[in-house]
């Protein structure tokens, strides 16, 4: 089998374009979407004959071209014989024939597209078909050239931009500006006819307004992405301002500020791989997930492990290698693997052959040899299930504990949740409150916050730190009711992890 990757530099088009004009008989598009890739092959058939015909083929519809139908050939045997008996150059779209190929395929289907590969070029004809995973018989593999549809190329989407704003500039080298920054953050990973259709829809609403531009291609990213159904499209409204404490952490983040921007990458700076945050839950490791995400003002998108293996995504391991491949072509993005554990673990990666052993085999090897800049945000609450590869260096760039906040953090915590329900701190006496919460996580003082403004509503006042005293005094910390597994927890992130907090609990 010839395949052809992805590269940063040529689009589905321009791939397609090199295979038509080399007479490529067979080729199969490796891509989640129908749409795009009939889009892809009517836009490349300006490299061939002008009387090339574009036919299509469904196992409802038959062989047709525009409105001519040939009768009898809703059959796959009979629609593949049909393709010889057509008297032009053409390029046949069998938008089906990938569901009747699984399994080892039928024989007679498989022979007949090995003759049709040997006569095809001759007569100026090509096969292309479609599917979301390259699964082919292997008596087909020699004979079928498969291309991965990727994300177009930046170049191709800043000549959209320039061409939209009627600039007239065409070179490739000219300067990156903030706003074509923020452009292509917003439409890297969509498809190429996409961008297209929403340029044009601003242009005829609101010609010239790049801030809507921006909000409708993020909108537009979001209902791809879950309508995918393998990944989230996460919402994040969480800044780094509204995380309290974690300051090794943000310390982390604020030394590689600029690594996900178009100067650093012109400069050769490889942005960060991700981060492994571990420790006790509720003490923000989902918080600083979304924090990183805002920080460098990337999408967020959730892998939800638990999904994956329960079978609602298909076969575990082919699920994993769509969902890292979609989590590409949107680059740069943060990919968040919440509860990592839950999917690999100890036990699946003993279970030889199984399909978490092999779910371990492929994160690996992605997670050592990709190209595209994903940052992997996970999060795990019993690391010490996880398989010591997954934790060795050079899959992620670091492991934090997040423990049980200090004093300093604990009081941060509070005057970020008091701010947000708009209760101004400096009203409270925040430090006797801090006092008693030794032991609490930072999502027991959320919920102390939220019972106390409960308390003083219903009685018609305002809140005080009494409110809040009251509140922390019927809340029993996970401190106290799972010691156990807590010491556990930081026995074993004593130096294997480094801490997000600068300060010792207090």
């Amino acid at each position: 089998m010839s395949e052809v990757r992805p590269r940063a530099t040529q689009s589905l088009e321009g791939r397609l374009r090199h295979l038509f004009a080399a007479k490529t008989p067979i080729l199969l598009i490796v891509s989640d979407s129908e749409d795009r890739v009939e889009a892809a092959i009517l836009s490349s058939l300006s490299v061939l004959p002008p009387e090339t015909e574009l036919w299509s083929w469904t196992v409802t519809e038959g062989l047709r071209t525009g409105k001519t139908v040939v009768q009898g050939t809703t059959a796959i045997g009979e629609a593949l014989n049909a393709t010889l008996k057509v008297n032009r150059p053409a390029v046949f779209f069998f938008k089906d024939l990938h569901l009747l190929l699984g399994g080892g395929g039928d024989p007679w289907v498989i022979r007949r597209i090995k003759d049709l590969a040997g006569v095809f070029p001759a007569r100026g004809k090509a096969l292309v078909f479609r599917a979301s995973t390259v699964a082919l018989p292997e008596d087909l593999v020699p004979t079928v050239s498969v291309i991965e549809d990727g994300p177009p190329a930046r170049g191709e989407l800043l000549a959209l931009l320039r061409d939209w704003r009627g600039s007239g500039e065409k070179d490739e080298r000219s300067p990156i500006l903030d706003a074509d920054e923020q452009y292509l953050r917003a439409a890297l990973g969509l498809p190429l006819y996409e961008v297209r259709r929403i340029l044009g829809r601003i242009q005829r609403r609101s010609p010239g307004a790049e801030g809507q531009l921006i909000a409708e291609l993020l909108d537009e990213k979001a209902h791809l992405v879950n309508r995918s159904g393998l990944l989230e499209s996460v919402l994040n409204d969480v800044p780094i301002e509204q995380v309290g404490g974690l300051q090794n952490f943000k310390d982390w983040l604020k030394r590689r500020q600029h690594v996900f921007t178009e100067a650093a990458r012109q400069a050769g700076v490889l942005p960060p791989r991700g981060v492994l945050l571990m420790g006790i839950t509720g003490c923000g490791k989902s918080i600083a997930v979304k924090a990183a995400t805002s920080f460098w003002n990337l999408p967020l998108l959730r892998l939800d492990m638990v999904r994956l293996y329960g079978g609602e995504l298909g076969a575990p391991e082919e699920a994993i290698r769509r969902a890292t491949r979609w989590a590409e072509s949107l680059a740069p993005c943060v990919l968040w693997m919440d509860e990592m554990e839950a999917g690999i673990t100890v036990a699946g990666h003993k279970a030889e052959g199984g399909p978490a052993s092999r779910i371990l085999g492929y994160f690996l090897t992605w997670m050592q040899e990709r190209r595209a800049p994903v940052f992997v945000g996970a999060t795990a609450n019993a690391i010490d299930l996880l398989p010591a590869e997954v934790l060795r260096k050079g899959r992620f760039d670091e492991i934090f504990y997040l423990s049980l906040p200090g004093r300093e953090e604990r009081r941060e915590i509070f005057r970020v949740h008091l701010a947000k329900r708009g209760i101004n701190p400096d009203d409270i006496d925040v430090e006797l409150v801090v006092h008693g919460t030794k032991g609490f996580s930072g999502s027991e003082i959320e919920q102390i916050v939220a019972n106390a403004l409960v308390a003083a509503q219903n009685e018609g006042r305002a809140v005080t730190d009494f409110d809040l005293e009251v509140a922390a005094s019927r809340t029993v910390p996970m401190s106290v009711t799972m010691a156990e597994q807590i010491k556990h927890i930081e026995t074993w992130a004593f130096r294997r992890a480094v801490r997000a907090s600068s300060e010792d609990q207090g």
